[in-house]
């Protein structure tokens, strides 16, 4: 417990090949405007790679 604030950073991984189901969530504006649903999530700004796995595995 403290009195002021503390600094947190979060992290949320979800599966290559993931779509778009048509809720807002943490998307803006502009990226829901490209997005219809069942679009892959594709954008490495917005969702990066972080460990990809060989086609054979």
């Amino acid at each position: 417990m403290t009195n002021g604030y503390r600094r947190a950073m979060t992290c949320a991984y979800m599966p290559d090949g993931s779509t778009f189901n048509g809720q807002r969530n943490i998307l803006k504006d502009g990226q829901i405007a490209r997005l219809e649903v069942g679009d892959v999530l594709r954008d490495p700004a917005q969702n990066p790679m972080v460990y990809p796995v060989a086609a054979d595995d």
